[in-house]
């Protein structure tokens, strides 16, 4: 890779709460945006930066994702964009440089449409114009971690992707019922997810799974498909883990039906732990899930979206009141009872800061204490919530003192050291501004490259188990109670498929008790003895009426 000069912009961890780079060109740089460390929600939630609508043209890079190879959980949001056919600005809407098909000379940098060294996301684009331009399908991407998913909308720059510059002179009252018209889909489709998810009960279902016990196979395996495709990562990591309740037949059948699976980091860890790898017939149908959709994920994109649409109203509405110089003292108040009412920590934390203006530490100490009563933080959040803490502390220090930030002590440049040292963001940022606001601090934003991640994985590899070949055709356990597992490769033994391959069981005197017509050459499937009379049983396969093995299976009670 070359040089990389000109980059358009550079984000650098702009937080869990949704945010946007909407409806801008770049055009001849080598990077136009790149998104580095924490753009992202890391509690699970979807939100996070969303590049939409961009126009890129003759860029080398035009989305670049890259992390700080420290940290486990960073990108961009996972949902960009969402597949909503009645809304034709839900798909993220960016086009693409026309000519990235193009190898570049040598000595140059390469080029990539969009370029992820972080965390999976969903990309949802609209129709491809039969023309080939604009690009809005991203041809060349340069890692497994981007699943591109089409959406059945037409691409029509004006329609999809409107101005946001308000000309309606309609605020604050247009700003007021959006934010109301956005709360309650998101209310109702946030309950709506939650009551499928797990069946609405996760730690219920996470129990079952858990203190399962082999006998128990079939029925957590018909309870997990029930749920499906809303199960949660908790609930399916749980159910890996159960290697002597759930094989890898079982489990198979489980993460194909929920496709979100495998394009969850902490999911497919898990399936690399189990002590008998998954086949690699059965590993190749999970990961058919990388670009596909279902229904969980359209509608957790469909909430981010929402709250996207909703943080939008709301920040309009602050900078409407902020810049009021008609009404000032009215706007004040407007902006302080918009704060008050919105319940989530970024608007809490906005609305401590005000009260910090007007030197009343009584509120401020309020809403920080209410916070931790109101709000149920992770631990990314409870380390958030920590460090504001503190720096709201050394804030109150200096006013009781009657010091402003530019009249430090030493004990004061320790105590912002040490939040410059340690503290997440924003906080974070803000000691540094303190300490180069005095002079004290040199900072050059950095500016994480691919050359420096040299050795970010783009994807776990997965542990296989090899195809049978010797032993090509195999049926376990038996003796057998519950289930069979049928495992067969038959690529050494015909040449082309010829014919119809028929699995077929039948008891001792040759009555026939179960048929199937076999569409693979090889695969590995699931057979429900549990109605079975005790018994031998005879398990062959054959192609057309040529038997090519048998095996003896004996059920028992």
């Amino acid at each position: 890779m070359g040089v990389l000069r000109d980059i358009g912009i550079v984000v650098d961890s702009s937080g869990s709460e949704p945010n946007e780079i909407y409806n801008n060109t770049f055009d001849t740089m080598d990077v136009a945006i790149n998104a580095q460390r924490l753009n992202k929600s890391s509690s699970g939630d979807s939100t996070g930066l969303v590049l939409k609508c961009n126009k890129y043209h003759n860029n080398s890079y035009d989305e670049m994702i890259t992390r700080n190879l420290t940290n486990d959980v960073e990108g961009i949001a996972a949902k960009q964009g969402a597949n909503i056919l009645s809304d034709v600005t839900s798909p993220a809407g960016n086009t693409f440089s026309p000519y990235h098909a193009q190898q570049p000379p040598v000595g140059q940098v390469f080029e990539s449409d969009i370029m992820n060294h972080a965390d999976n996301f969903l990309y949802f684009y609209h129709n491809q114009p039969i023309s080939g331009f604009p690009r809005i399908f991203p041809n060349y991407v340069d890692s497994t971690k981007v699943s591109r998913i089409h959406v059945r909308i037409s691409y029509d720059s004006a329609t999809c992707c409107p101005s946001k510059l308000d000309t309606s002179g309609g605020l604050p009252d247009v700003m007021k019922v959006q934010l109301t018209m956005e709360q309650n889909q998101i209310d109702s489709l946030t309950t709506i997810l939650y009551s499928l998810v797990d069946g609405g009960n996760t730690e219920g279902l996470n129990s079952t799974v858990y203190f399962s016990q082999p006998p128990d196979s079939l029925q957590i395996r018909q309870d997990l498909l029930n749920q499906s495709p809303y199960l949660s990562d908790t609930v399916m990591e749980t159910s890996i883990d159960k290697e002597s309740v759930l094989p890898n037949e079982m489990i198979s059948n489980i993460l194909v039906a929920n496709p979100q699976s495998a394009k969850s980091t902490n999911v497919l860890n898990e399936l690399n732990n189990r002590s008998v790898p998954m086949p690699d017939s059965l590993m190749s149908e999970i990961m058919n899930g990388v670009d596909s959709l279902s229904n969980k994920e359209a509608l957790e994109a469909e909430i981010s979206l929402d709250k996207l649409n909703y943080q939008y109203a709301f920040d309009e509405l602050v900078r409407y009141y902020k810049t009021d110089t008609l009404n000032p003292q009215a706007s004040h108040d407007s902006l302080m009872a918009l704060l008050a009412q919105t319940q989530n920590t970024v608007a809490q934390y906005m609305l401590a800061f005000e009260y910090y203006y007007l030197s009343d530490w009584n509120n401020v100490n309020i809403v920080l204490n209410n916070m931790s009563v109101n709000f149920h933080f992770s631990d990314a959040e409870t380390k958030q919530y920590q460090d504001y803490l503190q720096y709201f502390s050394f804030l109150n220090s200096l006013s009781v003192q009657g010091r402003t930030i530019y009249q430090l002590y030493p004990g004061d440049i320790s105590s912002i050291q040490q939040l410059v040292n340690s503290a997440s963001e924003p906080v974070k940022s803000y000691a540094q501004n303190i300490l180069q606001a005095n002079n004290l601090l040199k900072y050059y934003e950095p500016i994480i490259l691919p050359e420096d991640q040299k050795s970010a994985p783009d994807k776990k590899t997965i542990k296989t188990k090899p195809s049978v070949k010797n032993d090509w055709f195999r049926v376990f356990p038996n003796p057998a109670r519950q289930y069979v597992i049928v495992q067969y490769n038959l690529t050494d033994k015909i040449s082309t498929q010829n014919g119809q391959i028929v699995f077929s069981i039948s008891t001792l005197d040759g009555k026939i008790v179960e048929t199937r017509l076999l569409s693979k050459i090889q695969d590995q499937f699931l057979v429900n003895t549990s109605n079975y009379s005790p018994g031998v049983f005879i398990f062959s396969i054959r192609l057309s009426a040529k038997i090519l093995n048998t095996k003896k299976v004996t059920v028992t009670d």
